[in-house]
């Protein structure tokens, strides 16, 4: 047989080559196998460490006197999600604090493994709040919260409900097609270390198509287009014991409301303003706005349907409006009223419109 030298120098040459890729692949190949593994090993220590820290969160709240049953708790989202759901939440605060109870069908939080610094959380269904003895059924038919972490814990939040329907012992109490907002920490106030610095807060809610019950809907009926709060809470001291006694250190703080802006819109009525609030010595609401008013016909006809004003106060604010007594023209077609709340008496002007029934604070 006759074989040129030139053929054979080829043949052994394109061996050699094939040899080393197979090797690279082979390498390659054990190097994933091996990433696999580490990232699967990884996972499941992920999954487990947050196991344990549910187990010592929930042993330390029961500690202090909490009830906490979270029910069947599972985890899962591998490879590239840690998804923890608890099947039914129960928690009710300490006897020594005020009374409160909530019940969930589940809860489910999903950390992204690529994004850690933020939780989804979703918990739809009814939820049952028992709140100092008064006892009330959330129904949400979507309830999704994004939680995002900080140094120091959950320092922000943003939600959204769908179609919500709160209900009383009598029956439903309001509903809205949608219920967003969110809350984020703000700087100390005092400048203090993070652990004893006051608190402050910013927040914005908004309620859309929002549904009240008979005794408090608008003249002619149908639901409030939209309701929006928008402000910050400050100075608020850390969370600790009764509510009465907690609210009384963020009153001996200095601690206030402030509303950057309130909305209500519904129709010919819009109402939007801004102002301050606060506790007074017996712990009650107090504070002062600012109120622009379009459609001051529906605004009255509001108070008198809501019981808030009788007859002879209807009549006065009628004359107060067409005399321009308490209020002044802003130039696009509304009032604009200062409002205050003072010893549990409601002013537009100086007008008193209504007296509030004391706030109790269990």
């Amino acid at each position: 047989e006759l074989r040129s030298p030139d053929f054979d120098v080829l043949a052994a040459s394109g061996g050699g080559r094939m040899r080393r890729a197979g090797l690279w692949l082979a390498g390659g190949l054990a190097a994933i196998a091996l990433a696999a593994a580490g990232w699967t090993a990884f996972w499941h220590y992920l999954a487990g460490t947050v196991r344990d820290d549910i187990g010592n969160w929930k042993a330390e709240r029961e500690a202090d006197g909490w009830t906490v049953d979270l029910g069947a708790v599972t985890t899962g989202g591998f490879p590239l999600n840690l998804t923890v759901r608890a099947d039914a939440v129960r928690l009710a605060g300490p006897p020594a604090a005020s009374r409160w109870r909530w019940d969930a069908p589940g809860v489910t939080a999903t950390l992204h493994l690529w994004n850690p610094d933020r939780i989804a959380v979703s918990a739809p269904g009814t939820h049952l709040v028992d709140a100092g003895g008064r006892h009330f059924a959330a129904e949400l038919a979507g309830a999704e919260a994004i939680l995002a972490r900080g140094r120091d814990g959950i320092d922000a939040a943003e939600w959204t409900v769908s179609a919500p329907i709160l209900r009383g012992p009598g029956g439903p109490v309001a509903s809205a097609l949608a219920f967003d907002g969110r809350v984020a920490e703000l700087a100390p106030s005092d400048g203090g270390a993070p652990e004893t610095a006051r608190k402050n807060y910013g927040f914005a809610v908004r309620l859309r198509a929002l549904e009240l019950p008979a005794g408090l809907r608008l003249a002619g009926g149908g639901a409030i287009d939209r309701m929006s709060v928008e402000g910050a809470v400050r100075d608020l001291p850390a969370a600790e014991g009764p509510l009465r006694g907690y609210l009384g250190a963020w009153r001996e703080a200095g601690g206030v409301i402030e509303l950057r802006s309130a909305a209500l819109e519904r129709g010919p009525l819009s109402i939007a303003g801004s102002g301050t609030f606060a506790l007074d010595r017996d712990l009650q609401p107090e504070g002062a706005m600012t109120v622009d008013v379009a459609g001051s016909d529906e605004m009255i006809a509001l108070l008198k349907g809501t019981g808030a004003i009788g007859d002879l106060q209807e009549l006065a604010l009628r004359a107060a409006l067409a005399l321009g007594i308490g209020g002044s023209a802003t130039g696009d077609g509304r009032i604009r009223f200062p409002v205050s709340l003072q010893e549990r008496t409601l002013r537009i002007g100086s007008l008193r419109v209504l007296k509030l029934p004391p706030v109790r604070w269990e």
